[in-house]
């Protein structure tokens, strides 16, 4: 099912691509130029984005063992006094979690809504340059 359905999506586009190259070159190509610099974009992050998450979910799996191991093991911690140091081992799970996350969002800040504006750009182009009078 799903390759009659890639077919027929790559069907689509190749028939949509040589409809608007025979309407209008000019305006096809600048499409074509606009879709090849937003797909590398995405490619760009979707290729580097792995590595973000990886990080983020080692420091979410990293806080959630410590905090198993805590309260499994409350009684030994009391008993030995040690909450400070169990404290200060959580403070910097958890700042390291905070790090990771900031990061991935910081990346998703700059990269969603700048594919948002170099969508409007190129839709504005075409459309300007489709309204100009021949």
């Amino acid at each position: 099912m799903e390759i009659e359905q890639g077919v027929v999506a790559v069907l689509q586009i190749v028939i949509v691509l040589v409809v608007m190259f025979y309407w209008n070159a000019k305006l096809q190509s600048l499409h074509w130029c606009r879709f090849r610099c937003s797909s590398a974009v995405a490619l760009a992050y979707t290729l580097t984005a792995h590595r973000r998450y990886r990080l983020q979910r080692r420091a979410s799996s990293d806080i959630n063992a410590l905090l198993h191991d805590n309260l499994a093991g409350i009684r030994q911690i009391k008993s030995f006094v040690r909450e400070r140091e169990e404290h200060a081992r959580f403070n910097r799970a958890s700042d390291q979690l905070r790090r990771a996350t900031l990061v991935v969002m910081r990346v998703w800040a700059i990269y969603s809504p700048s594919m948002s504006m170099f969508e409007a750009i190129g839709a504005l182009l075409i459309l300007g340059l489709a309204g100009m009078p021949r």
